[in-house]
């Protein structure tokens, strides 16, 4: 058997061994960081020497090679043969060339080079290096799905500056597309902002979104005490689910919805456990810090919610129901040991 061959067979039982224990074993395709990071342009850092264990993803070549480059198809095996035999003939080949994410990098141009240098024992490699400034923590032990989510957020403070302008602040999302959302409601407050010859800078709508918006809902969520029953949940998790749980209530019943009576409907849907007793605490801190007054810019948020948006939304509802649906099925595992 030659090498290439006992390569497809390591990764057909890589491919299997991910199956069953349902861990990724893929490359992370670049496009996917790329577009999350919303058009934050690379810097050229010239050739450097590039640890093998830190790439992690490729630009148009994810679905070809595992995670530890194996070949996943025969397509390119005279390719790959080629490059080996030149390898072992120590001929010169050139850089490869990598995007830098954080501490990841993602190959643009080498991924047949890459595989053939993994398979020889190497653990370096040279390389042409982009860097893309990031503005969060994006390491090689992560997993895709973490990877992407650190992008997500790295792409949200580059847009929306909070890092800098609220320096203490730390919003950790961990649903699908929650920084999605989180920007979008930045940006309604933006719009708002340019009226007359008032203008509002994307910067300065983030501080006060954070300031008028977020900060007392996770004020309030804080003071509910939820985060002792949810310790692998986040602030942010919540006040996302609350505001469009309360966004698509006023899209479907009309804005005569308030606050006060989405937390009612979101305790009648998870009565039970510990969302029902979220819930009430919620509501109780809610009147505690505010009386009848829900935070004004709270319910201009909702009231902004274009028709268009109704749509997208429906779609990360239904995203973070299969989020709840999951905690459900962790409690009841939990239980049953």
């Amino acid at each position: 058997m030659n090498e290439y061959s006992r390569l497809r067979r390591a990764a057909f039982w890589r491919e299997v061994q991910a199956t069953l224990t349902r861990h990724p074993y893929l490359l992370v395709p670049y496009e996917e960081v790329r577009q999350r990071l919303y058009g934050v342009a690379p810097v050229d850092r010239g050739i450097q020497t590039i640890r093998l264990d830190q790439i992690v993803g490729s630009l148009g070549r994810a679905r070809d090679f595992t995670r530890d480059f194996l070949p996943l198809n025969e397509t390119t095996s005279d390719r790959w043969r080629r490059l080996r035999e030149a390898w072992e003939k120590m001929a010169s080949l050139p850089p490869i060339e990598v995007y830098q994410v954080g501490e990841c990098y993602f190959i643009s141009d080498g991924n047949h080079r890459v595989s053939v240098a993994r398979s020889m024992g190497s653990r370096d490699i040279e390389a042409r290096v982009l860097e893309v400034p990031v503005r969060a923590a994006i390491r090689a032990d992560m997993t895709p799905e973490q990877i992407l989510r650190a992008a997500e957020k790295a792409g949200f403070l580059a847009r929306t500056g909070l890092d800098r302008t609220r320096p203490d602040v730390n919003i950790e999302v961990t649903i699908p597309l929650g920084y999605s959302t989180l920007g979008r409601q930045i940006e309604l407050v933006w719009g708002a902002g340019q009226t007359g010859n008032t203008t509002l800078t994307l910067a300065q709508a983030a501080v006060q979104w954070y300031d008028e918006a977020y900060a007392p809902i996770a004020t309030v969520i804080h003071a509910s005490g939820w985060e002792r029953d949810f310790q692998r949940r986040t602030q942010a998790d919540l006040y996302v689910w609350l505001m469009e749980h309360l966004a698509r209530l006023q899209a479907e019943y009309g804005r005569a919805v308030d606050a006060e009576i989405a937390f009612e409907d979101f305790q009648a849907q998870k009565g039970g456990g510990r969302w029902g007793q979220f819930v009430r605490t919620t509501r109780q801190a809610l009147r505690h810090w505010y009386g009848d007054d829900t935070p004004k810019l709270v319910e201009r948020l909702v009231d902004r919610y274009e028709e268009k948006e109704v749509e997208h939304l429906v779609d990360e509802l239904a995203a973070a129901e299969r989020w709840l649906a999951e905690l459900d099925a962790e409690e009841a595992a939990q239980g049953e040991a």
